[in-house]
């Protein structure tokens, strides 16, 4: 009888046929990936062999469409010299930043600085304008969250108002097909409650009329209200909207019969107030717009954040309306800050994109007249290239087409790709040990919002310093 035995060369022999085996599979199965796009190249030693380093070379003028040239070693891009400060291309034609120093030089007699700033997904949720509001706030005074629309999908996730509303509301946006007869407002939207045939004020509460609550949060600033201010469109037929504030401390109903594109009623206290409801008693066709939690004196920062926007749509707003809310408002300053959605990994040229801003900028030159205008550039947005992250190809052309545009219109310009770093920062900004951005390598969380935010915010004080002392030795002003 044949004792089995230890055999001690049988288990070098499996992991010599499997290494076999990998090592097979790593050299045919581009034919099977080149064709199936889930589907992942298998580097048997990437973690093992030294992937070549990726140079950056400078050129200081450089044609859009040679403004990124990827080879298998080298990225060639222009570099912008001045990118790290608020570029000011104004000209004699326009205001240029000027208009919004000014502003804020004078806000002690002014009362009032307001700012919109027009953005994408970035901002979304009160993200980094929050935080320069914030910072804006605490040198210049003023209180509240500027304007809210009427509901939000991202109601839950932002901190500055608690946002609640009712379900029955309809709406048209900025990515849907609209008519002449859908007056978008300046959020990108217009809402609409429920008609109603038969109205009781007695019964508010216990009825389906559309109704939206905004209460105070927590922070800072933002707690209670000083004013409220409904915005609506023109009327067919007056309408009420019951207005209740501290859960029933004070109701009021309102008559709405504005014939104007864009009308305004406020709720305003002298003593504060952390929430209001107003609930709509409407017969017949309302457009509503937005509500302003807002104080009377200070900076007034609006968050007009719309996801999956590339900046284009933002001429489906009608002048009028624009204008409109600029007569109630009187705007100071414009950011406009998109890009993220018109980036691409393959697209070499953005001509389209660059005519597409160019009549954007100049239909919001003409619906903010008064206001300075600020375009804050596409940040680093990564982009997976066998297996590991780099900053998307596309972001440089981008980058350029927007620095482009700028200074065609004669207006202001931040290159927040070069601020937070350059190429590779997002990747940099996910990973980090205390991370900046999420792993979707495209956004930034509330850290590296609040940090854009403090960066943006240094330039923007940094310029304003320096127009202090330009002009105080020409008028004779003092600063705040």
């Amino acid at each position: 009888m044949k004792l089995s035995g230890n055999k001690p060369l049988q288990p070098f022999i499996i992991l010599f046929l499997t290494v076999s085996f990998l090592l097979l599979l790593s050299a045919t199965d581009r034919a099977f990936t080149s064709y199936h796009k889930d589907l992942k190249h298998l580097n048997l030693f990437s973690d093992l062999i030294k992937k070549p380093e990726i140079k950056v070379l400078l050129a200081k003028k450089t044609n859009i469409n040679k403004a990124f040239k990827d080879t298998s070693r080298f990225v060639v891009v222009q570099r912008i010299v001045d990118s790290l400060t608020i570029t000011d291309y104004a000209g004699s034609t326009n205001h240029g930043m000027t208009q919004f120093f000014e502003a804020l030089k004078n806000i002690k007699t002014k009362k009032k600085v307001r700012i919109a700033w027009f953005g994408d997904s970035m901002v979304e949720g009160d993200l980094i304008t929050q935080d320069l509001r914030h910072l804006l706030q605490k040198q210049f005074g003023g209180s509240g969250v500027g304007i809210v629309p009427i509901t939000a999908v991202t109601a839950g996730f932002r901190q500055t108002v608690q946002h609640t509303f009712s379900e029955n509301w309809t709406n048209k946006n900025l990515l849907d097909p609209v008519s002449n007869t859908d007056m978008l407002g300046i959020t990108g939207f217009v809402f609409k409650p429920q008609l109603q045939t038969k109205i009781d004020s007695n019964k508010v509460e216990n009825s389906n009329y559309s109704w939206v609550k905004y209460k105070g949060s927590r922070q800072k600033g933002l707690d209670q209200f000083y004013k409220a201010r409904l915005f609506y469109g023109q009327t067919e037929n007056n309408s009420l909207v019951n207005v209740n504030v501290n859960n029933g401390a004070e109701k009021t109903n309102l008559t709405l019969d504005g014939k104007k594109p864009v009308n305004a009623i406020d709720y305003s206290s002298s003593t504060p107030f952390n929430e209001i409801k107003y609930t709509f008693l409407n017969q017949s066709k309302l457009p509503v717009y937005a509500v302003s939690l807002e104080s009377d004196t200070g900076v007034i920062l609006d968050n007009l954040s719309f996801r999956g926007n590339s900046g284009l749509p933002l001429t489906k707003i009608p002048e009028s309306i624009l204008q409109g809310f600029d007569e109630e408002n009187n705007y100071d300053l414009i950011i406009l800050q998109y890009g993220m959605n018109a980036v691409s990994p393959t697209a070499k040229d953005y001509h389209w994109y660059q005519q597409g801003l160019n009549r954007m900028v100049k239909h919001m030159q003409k619906s903010f007249p008064n206001a300075a205008i600020l375009f804050v550039g596409v940040p680093d947005k990564g982009f997976k290239q066998d297996g590991q992250y780099i900053t998307n190809p596309g972001v440089p052309f981008v980058v350029e087409t927007e620095k482009q545009v700028a200074e065609e219109n004669g207006i202001a310009f931040w290159n927040l790709f070069e601020a937070m770093g350059g190429f590779n920062s997002m990747v940099k900004w996910a990973e980090a040990d205390t991370s900046l951005a999420n792993k979707d390598y495209t956004h930034f969380n509330f850290r590296g919002a609040s940090k854009v935010a403090h960066m943006l915010y240094k330039e923007l004080d940094k310029e304003y310093k320096d127009y202090l002392k330009t002009t105080a030795g020409i008028k004779g002003n003092n600063p705040n």
